[in-house]
């Protein structure tokens, strides 16, 4: 059986009109959101400047970017919350409204969240990805004369009405063959103003949702033993 999904990371980028960022700027957005959103350097890089944490310890990361069309938001951090990254998404983008003028739109959103699910009896997850996602067995293999193994599966469920646009690859995760990697990029077009935030974080959450329920559900059912 499947367990439930672990997230390794996830990651948003929010696609705006051109701006010219200053120095100053920068520095005046890590002053404005460093103690809210626990970032502790600051980086400055060709098109912008980027505010990080990096814990020694436990090898998380969190990473704002800003550059001259997007604004890059990274979590790798297996213990961290989506509610928790969606508080540090909503400050920085309040902070960006009010310093990043005339920011008032954003033109594009594209969502990245990456998971494992292990395999329940520790089978190897390119067996259980050839017999059950790609429905593969040993003897239609055997043609080949030599050994093969199953790398993944791709899908992709296009945008409908207001849904986003999903593409999915799901593989063998190869730091533990026990285990199904997984990444969702959910991906939203259409003028977001951003004097409203609301129905940004509502799509983060409703990609988390689309990651936690409709995907397993999906995986779960291709496996006869769940």
């Amino acid at each position: 059986m499947l367990g439930d999904p672990r997230t390794l990371g996830r990651s948003v980028v929010f696609v705006h009109p051109p701006i010219q960022h200053s120095v100053d700027l920068l520095r005046s957005m890590y002053v404005e959101v460093s103690s809210t959103c626990d970032y502790e350097n600051f980086i400055r890089q060709p098109d912008g400047a980027r505010l990080e944490k990096i814990d020694g310890d436990s090898g998380s990361v969190s990473r704002v970017s800003f550059g001259r069309d997007r604004i890059t938001f990274n979590e790798d951090d297996p213990n961290s919350s989506l509610e928790w990254f969606s508080r540090r998404v909503e400050a920085v983008l309040i902070a960006a409204r009010e310093k990043f003028q005339p920011l008032q739109v954003l033109i594009a959103r594209v969502g990245t969240q990456r998971s494992t699910m292990s395999l329940g009896d520790g089978g190897d997850s390119s067996r259980w990805l050839a017999e059950h996602a790609l429905q593969v067995h040993d003897d239609q293999l055997r043609v080949f004369g030599r050994p093969a193994r199953a790398i993944g599966l791709r899908l992709q469920l296009p945008a409908q009405g207001k849904q986003e646009q999903h593409q999915l690859r799901i593989e063998c995760y190869l730091k533990d063959r026990r285990q199904l990697f997984i990444e969702d990029i959910a991906t939203w077009g259409g003028i977001v103003p951003l004097a409203n935030l609301s129905p940004l974080l509502e799509e983060m959450r409703e990609a988390d949702r689309f990651h936690r329920e409709d995907l397993v559900e999906f995986l779960r059912g291709l496996d006869p033993g769940n």
